[in-house]
């Protein structure tokens, strides 16, 4: 039922399934409860003798009788269990769509916060060189400054000293190895103009949106007539 509360995408697809499960809940307990009884007494005037329990019916009354008379070191058991679940919640995800290996990596560029525009794009020109001369990457994107746009692609927090590469790799088992080589790379070309300076490589597990395009102006209507 809290399923049925949610917002978002995750309450968007779930919240049809929890309102079906409750319904078909009640539903049931009602029919337990008032046409089953009258069902059987109905079709079943005549019942077979009773048998003798069999052995797992007779070993499951022993073991209930046995947790009843015991029912503190069942009721220990079973806390010391939820306690020990609540180790498992870093382990599970959380996520409602899990995320695959994504053959990209995001390279942050951060100049000094009193770098211009300009200063941070020419570095990042420089560091975008500096990429497309290895042979393991495919591709580089650029979102650099701080306009709505910008801030829309890149990840972290934007502004005019900083900037966002994405990178696409051509095997995405080389993340691991090229991760580190690039960071270490681009830290030395950026501080050896800003000693201030930091580049910081992730993983990205999300590809990013797809890209979005707006035409505007007054002769669109005239081109599509």
């Amino acid at each position: 039922m809290p399923l049925a509360f949610v917002d978002g995408l995750v309450g968007a697809f779930f919240q049809p399934f929890s309102v079906a499960v409750v319904v078909s809940i009640l539903l049931s307990l009602l029919i337990a409860f008032l046409l089953i009884p009258a069902l059987a007494a109905l079709f079943f005037t005549k019942l077979p003798k009773h048998r003798e329990s069999g052995r797992l019916t007779q070993g499951y009354i022993k073991l209930l009788r046995g947790a009843i008379a015991r029912k503190w070191i069942v009721l220990t058991l079973a806390v010391a269990l939820l306690a020990g679940s609540a180790g498992f919640a870093g382990v599970i995800g959380k996520s409602f769509l899990p995320s695959e290996p994504s053959d990209e990596l995001l390279v942050r560029l951060e100049l000094p916060a009193t770098a211009m525009l300009e200063q941070t794009d020419e570095m990042v020109r420089a560091a975008e060189a500096q990429l497309k001369s290895r042979e393991e990457i495919r591709y580089v994107q650029v979102f650099a400054g701080q306009s709505n746009a910008v801030k829309a692609m890149q990840q972290s927090k934007s502004g005019n000293n900083t900037a966002e590469l994405a990178v696409g790799l051509r095997d995405v088992d080389e993340r691991s190895g090229v991760r580190g080589d690039l960071e270490q790379s681009l830290n030395k070309l950026v501080q050896d103009k800003y000693p201030s300076g930091k580049v910081t490589v992730k993983r990205t597990e999300k590809r990013r949106p797809p890209v979005r395009r707006q035409r505007r102006g007054h002769a669109l209507r005239r081109q599509y007539a």
